[in-house]
């Protein structure tokens, strides 16, 4: 069975933004209920034990399987249910093709995760691989926990261009537009489309978007790294300390984006326990060393919405103004939260930790993505008619 292409995101002022269509299946539906009891299964799905009973009595299937499949939980939630000896018949067929689409996918993915790696080391380009299936098997012991279509892969700037040419030359390919000239710049990625159209991959020479703190050091993102045993070789995969700023800065950007995002701070929380004090020592000092540490205490007052406290944990909320409730709305269910959202220019500041100099230039990178997308619109739009009238 071929897995469907998945649908182009619309591009927003600071990057991928959460493409609105994508919850037209739940958008007027009452979920209050489902979200609870979806906040009520991801805590569940941490518990070793449980001497308690879970009940989903009352709630719409549909709905649940929607907020999860948006969120990317649908196989916590699955998984967790079965625990409790809880068999949901009305959404049975659409998490088993769920399932199927996620093995598919991401053997797909750890494939070419492979070719590529190989393909690297022979040209001798530092290189590691980021987020995905090897990430799961980290964070899960399974790496078929989420669906993961794309191959994320970071190298330096300086091998940017040359690692781009070695994937063209491999098959792979990326259009010479106006957008990817953006996405090069301000995204500090490209995205590459195998001759299959089903594999993507993200070659990315930065790890965040315009309009949100940068890490100081990205080169120490490539320095701390572990390679990861399979059975077809290993590969390069991100330490846990450095795992776990990613996938920080992660939870953070789909703030920014009004994304659904359950199914990142389910990832933040199972790095963030599985810390050794030690480790939870060098966590704080490398987010720090990075200037991340307001990002890595936003994306915890994130997880805290749907998780308890972690000890040894103690960073400040650096928006305290947003209780518990509303946070919870707007990460697992963003398009039911109208009004309260607060303005990205304060957030900024506040992850910059309230320095001028820091968050006038993360600023000013911003209003410079917001004006090249623009110019790269216009040309496109003007390219594609153009190419109307002689067609």
């Amino acid at each position: 069975m071929a897995v469907p292409a998945r649908q182009k995101p619309r591009i927003g002022v600071s990057g991928l933004v959460f493409n609105k269509n994508t919850i037209a299946n739940i958008e007027s539906r009452q979920i209050a209920a489902e979200s609870a009891i979806h906040r009520v299964i991801m805590r569940r799905f941490f518990t070793v034990v449980s001497n308690t009973c879970l009940s989903i009595d009352g709630i719409d299937p549909k709905s649940l399987y929607e907020i999860s499949r948006l969120n990317k939980t649908t196989l916590l939630v699955d998984d967790t249910l079965r625990k409790h000896g809880i068999n949901v018949s009305d959404i049975t067929d659409d998490v088993a093709l769920y399932r199927f689409r996620t093995v598919t996918m991401n053997n797909r993915s750890l494939r070419h995760s492979h070719g590529i790696s190989h393909l690297m080391r022979a040209a001798a380009v530092p290189h590691v691989f980021l987020k995905g299936p090897m990430q799961q098997l980290a964070l899960y012991g399974t790496a078929y926990q989420k669906p993961s279509g794309d191959v994320d892969l970071l190298v330096a700037s300086q091998d940017y261009g040359r690692s781009i040419r070695l994937l063209t030359d491999a098959g792979f390919k990326s259009p010479d537009t106006p957008i990817n000239h953006w996405t090069d710049t301000f995204l500090g990625e490209r995205h590459l489309t195998h001759e299959d159209q089903l594999t993507v991959v993200d070659i990315h020479h930065r790890v965040q978007q315009a309009g949100s703190p940068a890490p100081l050091h990205l080169n120490e993102f490539l320095a701390n790294t572990v390679m990861a045993k399979q059975p077809e070789g290993p590969i390069p995969v991100l330490s846990m300390t450095y795992l776990t700023l990613l996938t920080a800065i992660g939870v953070v950007k789909a703030f920014f984006n009004h994304e659904p995002c359950v199914g990142n701070i389910c990832d933040l929380h199972a790095a963030l326990v599985a810390q050794t004090p030690s480790q939870a020592t060098r966590l704080m000092q490398a987010a720090d060393h990075q200037g991340l540490l307001p990002v890595l205490a936003f994306a915890d007052q994130m997880r805290r919405s749907v998780f308890d406290p972690i000890r040894g944990l103690d960073l400040p909320d650096p928006l305290p103004e947003i209780d518990t409730g509303q946070m919870l709305s707007m990460v697992q269910t963003p398009w039911v939260v109208k009004t309260g959202w607060p303005r990205r220019r304060e957030v900024l500041w506040r992850l910059c930790g309230k320095s001028p100099v820091r968050y006038t230039s993360e600023a000013g990178w911003a209003a410079a993505s917001a004006l090249c997308l623009k110019t790269a619109g216009l040309i496109e739009a003007r390219r594609a008619a153009a190419q109307a009238k002689t067609a």
